[in-house]
C-alpha cells in the first residue's frame, strides 16, 4: 500500500494542493510529498497554485528548503503560488526566518483564491 502525501485538485485555472499529513520531518515524507507535487503538476508555465497547510502542524528546515525551491520554479515559469491556512506558530517561524517575504501568504483558502484570480 502506497502512502499519499498530498491531494491535488484543479478547480478552474487554479491548482489546489492539500498536504495530507500533519508533520514533515522524515526525509521519506518530505521527498514523497514533493515527488507527488511535481508529478501532479505536468506543465508549470503560468501555473496558479495554492498550497494548503491546514493539516500541517510542523515541518523541518529541509521541507522549507523544498518549499523555497518550488516557489522559485513556479516564479521562473511566470506562475503564482499562494500558501494558506498556516498555523500561527508556523507563521511565526516564517517571520523569524524572514522567508515570509518570499511567499504570498493568505489566512484562508478563499483569500488565496482571491489573490490568484487577480493574476
Amino acid at each position: 500500500m502506497s502512502v499519499t502525501y498530498v491531494t491535488i485538485k484543479k478547480e478552474q485555472e487554479i491548482w489546489h494542493i492539500y498536504f495530507n499529513k500533519n508533520m514533515y520531518f522524515e526525509l521519506k515524507d518530505i521527498n514523497g510529498a514533493w515527488v507527488e507535487i511535481y508529478e501532479g503538476l505536468q506543465n508549470m508555465e503560468n501555473i496558479k497554485v495554492v498550497l494548503n497547510f491546514e493539516l500541517v502542524d510542523t515541518f523541518s528546515s529541509l521541507f522549507i528548503g523544498k518549499l523555497v525551491a518550488f516557489q522559485k520554479k513556479i516564479s521562473s515559469n511566470k506562475g503564482h503560488l499562494v500558501l494558506c491556512n498556516i498555523k500561527s506558530r508556523l507563521l511565526e517561524l516564517f517571520e523569524v526566518t524572514k522567508i515570509n517575504k518570499i511567499f504570498s501568504i493568505s489566512p484562508t483558502l478563499t483569500d488565496a483564491y482571491g489573490v490568484l484570480k487577480k493574476h
